[in-house]
């Protein structure tokens, strides 16, 4: 994540002595358990909980949601991260906010992301 805040951001890029153009990249390593504390089922029912009982949302209806939103299109993302070692898929609080403005804010949502999921190839 590009950020100005050094304490938010996943590398630290800066210039070498005097400005030149070498320079060294630093990791800042980040808890993946803060960053995406969230598995498939545990994100689907925190999804559920704060859309409430007028709504009905299950896992099938996120793993159709991520995959409109194209949210594992890479191993790690502001949305989604895969554990490489368990294969695990760990999902985001922006991705849990994301979805349910998406489910709130257009009426049709669900509907298209359930049939093109169910359709896709």
């Amino acid at each position: 994540m590009l950020t100005k805040k050094p304490k938010d951001a996943d590398i630290a890029l800066g210039a070498g002595p005097g400005g030149a153009i070498a320079g060294q990249i630093i990791e800042v390593p980040k808890d993946v358990s803060v960053t995406h504390p969230y598995t498939h089922r545990r994100a689907a029912a925190e999804v559920q909980k704060r859309l409430g009982t007028a709504t009905r949302f299950n896992t099938y209806d996120f793993q159709a949601a991520i995959h409109a939103e194209k949210a594992k299109r890479d191993d790690s993302s502001p949305f989604h991260y895969l554990m490489k070692q368990t294969g695990t898929h760990c999902y985001s609080e922006n991705l849990i906010q994301h979805i349910v403005q998406k489910v709130q804010g257009d009426a049709g949502f669900l509907k298209r992301v359930r049939d093109a999921y169910r359709t896709k190839a």
